[in-house]
This record gives structure tokens, sequence and C-alpha cells, in this order.
């Protein structure tokens, strides 16, 4: 997969790009869904899976109007987009939550 960006939709500049087994690797991250482990797909080319969720994480922020992507299957593989989101930023926080604290158990008896 390749993704473009253009200001006026004619001058595209390639902006990143991934393999088709990235959907394994960070930065993509890969997202289980809640039919994972039905038999009823286990046929699938895709090892039972229905489908993949690739995360293209740009080296820094584009300034565009125009988004374009561009999807090659593997050889004698099928390929269908349903879904592409496009953020106007994107935050990551490292944040971590306290621990819980749980009261000691003599306290609770007395």
């Amino acid at each position: 997969m390749t993704v473009e960006v253009s200001r006026d939709g004619t001058n595209f500049t390639m902006i990143a790009q991934t393999e088709h087994n990235q959907v394994f690797d960070p930065p993509s991250d890969f997202q289980p869904w809640e039919n994972d482990d039905s038999p009823k797909y286990a046929v699938l080319p895709a090892g039972g899976r229905l489908a993949y969720a690739y995360r293209v994480i740009f080296a820094r922020p584009e300034y565009a109007r125009y988004l374009r992507v561009t999807c090659i299957p593997q050889k004698g593989w099928g390929l269908i987009l349903s879904e592409i989101q496009a953020f106007d930023r994107v935050t990551v926080d490292t944040h971590v939550p306290p621990p819980v604290v749980l009261p000691r158990l003599l306290k609770l008896l007395h």
C-alpha cells in the first residue's frame, strides 16, 4: 500500500508505504475482531480473518487536500479496501494510570 498526498489534486507526493506483512508489526499493531477464532471463517485465505487493519503513520505531519491510496494484492490473492481513516492530529498518551490499591483486609473485618 502506498499513500500519497496533494494540495492541488494533480501533483502527488508519496509519504508512506507498507507491505502486506506490516499488519503484524509496529506501527500497524494487529487488531483482532470478535469472530477471530470462529471456525466459520477458517477456510479463508487470510487464515480465518475477514479483514486486516493497516495503520500507516507518517513520519511528520502533512498538509494536503487530497489523499491517494494505492493497494496492490499479493499474487493469487484478492483485495478489498473497505475503509480509510485520515486524521488531522494523532497523539500518544504515555500516561500510566496509578496501580489499583486495595484496602487492607484486616481493616475491612473490624
